[in-house]
């Protein structure tokens, strides 16, 4: 779950008013469409699922908006590589993000007589995500470079053996410990070319490497006096690639 807050929208609250030649206040005309917007804000119950929804903490703090409005060399990297035209560099920005959730485990199992269920609550903590960036470029060139490892994913949950929950009963009669891990990290070369002072193209190839592993597998054929086998940690590489436009019209508008 996801709190968006506007910031913006307090500070442009903050300049509603504004003085005249006679010392009277009025609204600016410019603020009117932001207050508008502002009814709109709400709460979000769901972004993009197994994905965090930005990197590094500016773009994070963005809601990961950065394909027209890259503020940072991570946000532009990841979302839109042409965007890293806006920045003269060399610059280097390091990122730790702690995830963390508390999702809570029920079961039920009915027998004849008899109704057994219980809960269970994560025991994970706190997992985190690095997200490593590094752009440069000759002055006065077009054309600017980009290194970047980001953690996009990385969690997992814990639950530990219960003998109040059914499903996390000691096996064999109950799954006992459940846990996962999972991870997945992308690595990305960036290159993007300023065309004209306002339009700009960018390349960016990209590899990655997942894992997961799962604690018990339900997949496994289970032993009669063990239960289910932990899985062994499966990786995969993978790799892609994206390729982006950007214009800025230095007015505040791109």
């Amino acid at each position: 779950m996801i709190i968006t807050v506007y910031f913006k929208t307090i500070i442009n609250l903050v300049q509603l008013f504004v003085k005249t030649n006679n010392n009277k206040l009025i609204i600016m005309k410019k603020i009117k469409l932001t207050i508008l917007f502002s009814f709109f804000c709400t709460l979000m119950m769901a972004q993009v699922g197994h994905l965090m929804q930005g990197i590094g903490a500016v773009n994070m703090s963005m809601g990961g908006a950065a394909t027209g409005q890259p503020l940072d060399i991570s946000g532009a990297m990841h979302w839109n590589p042409a965007g890293l035209s806006a920045f003269s560099g060399p610059e280097v920005k390091v990122d730790v993000g702690a995830f963390f959730s508390s999702p809570t485990l029920y079961s039920t199992v009915k027998a004849p007589g008899i109704v057994f269920n219980g809960e269970t609550e994560d025991d994970r903590g706190t997992s985190y995500m690095p997200a490593l960036a590094f752009m440069w470029g000759d002055k006065g060139s077009k054309s600017k470079f980009g290194i970047s490892a980001f953690g996009i994913s990385g969690f997992g949950v814990t639950f530990p053996e219960s003998s109040s929950n059914p499903i996390n009963f000691p096996q064999p009669n109950g799954f006992g410990l459940i846990e996962s891990n999972y991870m997945l990290l992308q690595v990305g070369f960036t290159w993007a070319y300023a065309i004209t002072d306002n339009f700009s193209f960018g390349l960016q190839p990209n590899f990655n490497y997942a894992a997961l592993e799962l604690a018990p597998n339900p997949l496994a054929a289970p032993s009669q006096t063990k239960g289910y086998p932990t899985s062994d940690n499966a990786s995969t590489y993978g790799y892609g690639g994206q390729a982006g436009l950007f214009y800025d019209s230095h007015k505040g508008i791109s």
